[in-house]
């Protein structure tokens, strides 16, 4: 398994029919993005839905060190600059 399996969910978890929805979210593939609440920038790797709930993936780098997770849409903003 390699280490974006890890953090991304085979495409079969995907409901597709609302994957138009993500498609239009404000944030795409490459944007900078924040935590509503402040923090690190993050750089957008993925939009889609897991487990039936709208997903942002994202990765960052921390101390040297590559980070990915990911996050419902609201809970992300456009990172300020």
């Amino acid at each position: 398994m390699d280490a974006i399996s890890i953090f991304r969910p085979p495409v079969e978890l995907y409901n597709v029919a609302n994957l138009e929805h993500f498609m239009s979210y404000e944030s795409q593939v490459g944007d900078s993005v924040q935590l509503t609440s402040g923090g690190q920038k993050m750089t957008v790797t993925d939009v889609g839905e897991f487990q039936g709930k709208p997903t942002v993936w994202v990765s960052w780098t921390y101390r040297g060190k590559q980070k990915r997770s990911n996050y419902p849409p609201d809970s992300l903003k456009v990172a300020e600059d």
